[in-house]
């Protein structure tokens, strides 16, 4: 997951942390402080079907993540990376989720303006 913020990342990136750390009920009193700043946080995905059923598919993400945050989430969909790369350094959506080459393009691209929050590792513990 990318974000395009030093001060949103490393705020966001607490809040998922926290999320992952601590049960869902408790998750909301440990988050406060930057949804002032960020009420209304967009998401960029790219659709793996129709732009539809990545919407539906994406609907208990976005419910979950507004709920323990405690801010609005909007969906932003586009046809392919270059659409998310484009709107991550136009700083029109706030997080993507982007593979690692996609990451280095839109790193590079940005002059260094998006960050990595989340990556997957491998049950081996190596990074995928």
């Amino acid at each position: 997951m990318l974000a395009n913020s030093r001060h949103f990342s490393g705020a966001i990136a607490a809040a998922f942390l926290c999320l992952a750390a601590v049960p869902a009920e408790a998750a909301g009193k440990y988050v406060g402080g930057w949804q002032k700043d960020y009420p209304v946080v967009k998401y960029g995905v790219i659709p793996v079907e129709t732009q539809s059923n990545t919407v539906k598919s994406m609907d208990a993400f976005i419910s979950l993540a507004e709920k323990e945050l405690g801010i609005k989430m909007e969906l932003y969909t586009a046809s392919d990376y270059s659409g998310v790369m484009n709107a991550l350094i136009a700083k029109q959506i706030h997080l993507s989720w982007l593979s690692g080459f996609s990451y280095c393009q839109t790193r590079m691209d940005s002059n260094g303006g998006v960050e990595p929050l989340v990556a997957a590792m491998e049950p081996d513990g190596s990074m995928g």
